[in-house]
């Protein structure tokens, strides 16, 4: 009984000891699996993505700035600079949507196809900016050609009219309602000047301001051009004058036109320049939003990580405990059950050696008993045979 009790007792002890290994073990394993899954999607999936959306942000910006400085500036490096970064843009694109195929990463997927049908349609507006550029060129050029014109004409005039009132002042027989007139036109031709200068410097002030309000302002000097050469003509006789006032007429309503062309063309340039700005910031807005949904990802896992291996310590902390005391408890179980055993056999074989010590005794008192009556047997038996030889 008392064997079994011992193997009983033994087997419990191990048991434990087996279970809490087993517990502590199996915990710890499955911690190390889950940390190990963690920081696999975060090498796989969330930093990758992070970094690829930050990429197509970046691009994207880059490519916005060069194309709103050759919309600001019509320098052909912006937009050779933009274009750069727009193929960039596309293979970060491609480079995302290829990573969310992979990774099966639904809301990667999403945002970039999102992405790169708002990047479709801001190479698009790019492309019709730059057509919109090569045309403001154009008609910058025509608006310049018919301004040299009317100048040119104009002061060909005036000039004319300075030398004919040079001439008349030198006549002494020029009547002075003449030279009134000659006066006159020169007023009128110095006025046409000074409104082509006005209308040139607005348009330049304009372009400049970007102020569209300097361009209505042009419109209305030419206006007011156009009716001092009407009085201009109504006093000129002369055909060379009223063929310079013809063709400086001409090129002020060249320049109306062209103007009109210009300002067409720039109110659609403004319009372009809000149009991608609207699709950019879509752009923007999804690589934003995946790049903070991927560090929120990396940071939610970092902190499961980092509560899995804390409780994964706790847990191995307590086993290892708990193995501690039931080990030292198993020890000193087992330590007083063989020693209580062996107390019990020592007792049990000193009573018995002490029992035999006293059956030795009395087997030797005995003996020595026999001893005696076999000697008092011996000498009877000797006297016997004696008498016996005697009587013989």
């Amino acid at each position: 009984m008392k064997q079994q009790s011992l193997a009983k007792r033994l087997a419990i002890a191990f048991g434990s000891l087996i279970a809490i290994i087993f517990v502590v073990g199996g915990i710890a394993a499955a911690s190390m699996v889950y940390v190990r899954g963690t920081a696999s999607d975060m090498d796989h999936k969330y930093v990758p993505g992070a970094l690829v959306a930050n990429n197509v942000e970046r691009s994207a910006m880059m490519a916005m700035y060069e194309v709103r400085a050759y919309g600001f500036t019509d320098d052909a490096k912006y937009l050779t600079a933009a274009k750069t970064q727009l193929s960039e843009l596309k293979q970060h694109l491609a480079s995302a949507k290829s990573l969310a195929v992979e990774q099966d990463m639904a809301y990667l997927a999403k945002a970039t196809d999102e992405a790169i049908s708002a990047t479709d349609k801001y190479m698009a507006l790019v492309d019709e900016t730059e057509r919109v550029v090569t045309a403001n060129h154009a008609v910058e050029t025509a608006m310049a050609q018919a301004g040299n014109k009317a100048q040119e004409q104009c002061l060909h005039y005036s000039e004319s009219q300075y030398q004919a009132a040079n001439q008349e002042y030198q006549a002494s027989n020029i009547p002075a309602d003449k030279l009134a007139e000659r006066c006159k036109k020169i007023q009128l031709s110095e006025g046409v000047i000074t409104s082509i200068l006005e209308i040139r410097l607005a348009v330049n002030k304009g372009m400049a301001n970007r102020d569209f309000s300097l361009f209505d302002k042009a419109t209305k000097e030419q206006a007011e051009a156009l009716i001092i050469l009407g009085n201009l003509r109504s006093i000129t006789r002369q055909e060379v004058n009223l063929k310079q006032i013809a063709d400086c007429e001409s090129a002020i309503k060249s320049y109306g036109e062209s103007l009109a062309s210009f300002v067409t063309v720039w109110k659609r340039q403004a319009a372009l320049t809000e149009e991608r700005a609207t699709v950019g910031r879509v752009v923007l807005a999804q690589a934003k939003a995946v790049a903070m949904k991927e560090m929120e990802l990396v940071e939610q896992g970092a902190h499961e990580a980092g509560n899995m291996l804390g409780l994964s310590a706790w847990v191995v902390a307590i086993g290892l405990v708990s193995g501690i005391v039931v080990g030292i408890a198993t020890a000193t179980g087992m330590t007083r059950s063989v020693t209580r055993a062996i107390n019990t056999i020592v007792e049990n074989l000193t009573s018995g050696a002490e029992q035999t010590s006293a059956a030795a005794g009395q087997v030797s008192s005995s003996s020595q008993q026999l001893a005696e009556g076999a000697s008092e047997q011996a000498a009877s038996l000797e006297e016997t045979s004696s008498s016996l030889e005697e009587m013989s």
